[in-house]
């Protein structure tokens, strides 16, 4: 081991030649020398700590010498304002802590110690700092730093925007909510029957609705960690009900849909012009089928016929007429004819099923024919006076 006693006389030797006062500087931390034109010493890591001596500004520990000191702090750092008391520790051992805090926070609790008690009172981006003296009195030259995000409630929610009227079976329907201060992520609530295909979680959603979907309110609300904002008003949306799938039924060339109003008759997969009632003459053979539009929803597609026409002309409707419409199911057929002709009658529901039957009707000039369907239910009826030259369809309703 080196002299103490001489390595003493150098430096005090050193400290009288100085003519002003500085503050002692570490001049190392572990085995080194230093030159100077009054001195030169060393010393080594491993030596037991025995002295420290400063002269001007110049400090020396003879043994150990220890790395600077470099604080830390641990500690919650996402929380939620006005949530309870944060608790922040830095190294225990040393002294002269100062701890630091950002406006909105406020340290209650162990201000001059390692640990200390923060709550938090408004929202933002915080900071926590530390200082402090280590065991040989020395202060680091950077604090340790912590930065805190703290949250506030989400704000209450704004007015919904989107689609107050829907169909049940309709896709890719937009509703949207202003963005909500604080939040983190939205939740919202929909009708029994509707399904977010995208934005979940987000303020602008695409909705679905199925078939079996129906009316009710749409609400949304903020999160984050400090729990759910305030809902916004509720959004009414009214789910129109898809029109029932129509049964089409036909006799001969006419077609017949078993919905009462909002038909459109398709030939080949494309819509004939004006043929949008309940009973459609087909004029080609090829496919038909029927789609019922109601409120501005419509129905999946009828079954599809393939239809063969043979060319039988279809008789003036002048020649035939039926009174009185509506009637109770007793009513008469009146047939106009220029020549002795043998016709039948058949009349259908509107499942195409049959209720009344008479052939071999003779008329030669007119014919008051009088029908008795009163054993019927209430509804649309379709009356067909045909022989194999022509036809004549009538459509009735009966009111019982």
């Amino acid at each position: 081991m080196k002299k103490i006693y001489l390595l003493l006389s150098l430096i005090l030797a050193y400290a009288t030649a100085l003519s002003q006062s500085l503050s002692p500087v570490l001049i190392g931390s572990a085995g080194d020398q230093t030159d100077n034109a009054t001195y030169k010493t060393s010393w080594s890591i491993g030596e037991a700590i025995t002295a420290t001596v400063t002269a001007g500004n110049r400090m020396l520990t003879q043994g150990f010498q220890q790395a600077e000191p470099s604080p830390t702090i641990t500690g919650v750092t996402n929380l939620c304002m006005n949530s309870g008391v944060y608790y922040y520790t830095t190294q225990a051992g040393m002294t002269n802590y100062v701890w630091t805090i950002s406006a909105g926070g406020m340290i209650i609790f162990g201000a001059n110690t390692n640990q200390i008690e923060v709550v938090w009172s408004t929202p933002g981006t915080k900071t926590i700092t530390v200082n402090y003296n280590n065991i040989w009195g020395y202060t680091p030259a950077m604090p340790a730093a912590l930065n805190i995000t703290v949250a506030a409630m989400p704000d209450p929610a704004g007015i919904i925007t989107g689609t107050a009227g829907v169909c049940q079976g309709t896709n890719g329907i937009n509703y949207s909510v202003a963005a909500i201060t604080n939040a983190v992520t939205y939740a919202w609530v929909l009708p029994e029957g509707a399904t977010i295909t995208n934005g979940m979680e987000t303020n602008n959603i695409t909705v679905n609705f199925a078939y079996n979907a129906i009316s009710g309110n749409i609400f949304v609300y903020g999160n984050n960690i400090c729990g759910n904002g305030a809902g916004s008003p509720p959004y009414p949306v009214t789910v129109f009900p898809s029109p029932p799938t129509p049964v089409i039924t036909d006799i001969g060339p006419n077609l017949y849909s078993s919905a009462s109003a909002g038909n459109q008759w398709y030939y080949n997969g494309t819509a004939i012009p004006g043929s949008t009632g309940q009973i459609h003459i087909a004029e080609y053979s090829g496919l038909y089928y029927d789609i019922v539009t109601l409120n501005g929803c419509s129905s999946d597609t009828s079954n599809v016929l393939d239809i063969i026409v043979t060319g039988i002309p279809t008789v003036n409707k002048e020649n035939m007429k039926i009174y009185p419409v509506p009637n109770n199911g007793l009513f008469n057929i009146l047939i106009t004819t220029s020549s002795f002709e043998s016709y039948s009658i058949n009349i259908y529901n509107c499942l195409g099923t049959k209720v009344y039957e008479v052939k071999r009707i003779e008329v030669n000039g007119s014919l008051n024919k009088m029908i008795d369907i009163r054993s019927v239910p209430d509804g649309v009826y379709f009356v067909i006076v045909s022989n194999d030259q022509n036809q004549v369809v009538k459509k009735i309703v009966v009111r019982n």
